[in-house]
């Protein structure tokens, strides 16, 4: 995965054809109530993909609820020492990723987006070349 949001985060998308590609495709391995949260609240990415309107073929697939093993997993995150390293590896990230020159990338407690090489001006740039394109053959 390259872009973790906090819950309190959903609403930060950054709007363009790039990032409703991202939220179009993403397939959430848990919190499906999240998720529907998630695509509600940026409801604007059928602006950029009328076709990619609702939920993934797949989303039957994702557990409403957390499974027991799910849970017993999560059990030494929800401790102190848990707590800790989470906390140790996010200002680890953030203080690894901050300073780089790409605008696309960001590092935060309520956002981990690793989004390097400038994809989403990539994919803006070739939209508009192809734009372009079409207008000169009218």
């Amino acid at each position: 995965p390259n872009y973790f949001l906090s819950t309190g985060a959903l609403d930060s998308i950054e709007r363009s054809l790039y990032s409703a590609h991202e939220v179009a495709q993403m397939i959430p391995v848990s919190g499906l109530d999240y998720y529907q949260r998630l695509r509600k609240i940026n409801s604007w990415v059928t602006g950029y993909l009328p076709n990619a309107d609702g939920p993934p073929r797949k989303l039957e697939q994702v557990q409403a609820t957390p499974t027991a093993l799910q849970k017993a997993a999560e059990l030494p995150q929800r401790s102190r020492l848990g707590s800790r390293v989470e906390s140790w590896e996010m200002a680890r990230k953030i203080s690894k990723f901050s300073h780089l020159p790409d605008t696309e990338s960001r590092f935060s407690k309520d956002q981990c987006k690793g989004h390097f090489d400038l994809h989403g001006e990539k994919t803006r740039r070739a939209l508009a070349d192809r734009l372009d394109r079409i207008e000169s053959m009218l």
